[in-house]
């Protein structure tokens, strides 16, 4: 089981998510977070005769975060994604949902981006592929899939990034700065 949550849109991913069904027998993908019906249908026309396996949560609704943090504990999650294809407002920008996908334990699979290649991959928490690449999609989460262990591994390292990556860190450094100031 792979997981997207956050708004799908064609620019986050939902037509490459989509397509992952196809990519590799009994994968399944839940994707939760406000979709349009007409991107639904997009979604589910690519997944095609493997449309079962593809689960699209809160199409033509917002969703909940209480009802999103339901799926980071789903029983056999593999990883959290985020296969974004090309586009400059995200190849620098760290995503909050990659926090709650190591926060959850759950190694990231994410798009090759400057930005992300030394947070994700660079730090053995998941692993960065070609999003214009299927086989290099396909090769990443088969090699999660045949090494659990290292899957896990790469989700503790997540989780413990997340734990010291939250405001309560951030706000003890801020403090230093303003007595430094002061």
């Amino acid at each position: 089981k792979l997981l997207y949550t956050g708004n799908i849109t064609i620019d986050r991913g939902a037509l490459i998510h989509a397509n992952l069904v196809n990519l590799i027998e009994n994968v399944e993908v839940y994707l939760v977070g406000r979709c349009t019906e007409d991107l639904a249908s997009k979604m589910i026309e690519i997944a095609g005769e493997n449309k079962d396996r593809l689960h699209i949560i809160g199409v033509g609704r917002f969703v909940p975060f209480e009802e999103i943090s339901s799926y980071y504990t789903m029983d056999g999650l593999l990883a959290g994604l985020a296969i974004f294809p090309h586009h400059p407002r995200y190849y620098n920008k760290e995503l909050t949902k990659m926090f709650e996908y190591m926060s959850a334990g759950l190694p990231v699979v994410c798009s090759n981006f400057p930005g992300w290649l030394d947070l994700i991959e660079g730090s053995d928490r998941g692993l960065c592929v070609d999003p214009l690449d299927p086989y290099s999609i396909k090769e990443s989460i088969l090699h999660l899939i045949n090494n659990p262990l290292k899957a896990k591994e790469m989700g503790k390292k997540g989780r413990i990034k997340a734990e010291v990556s939250n405001w309560e860190g951030e706000f003890a450094k801020l403090r230093l700065i303003y007595n430094k100031l002061i």
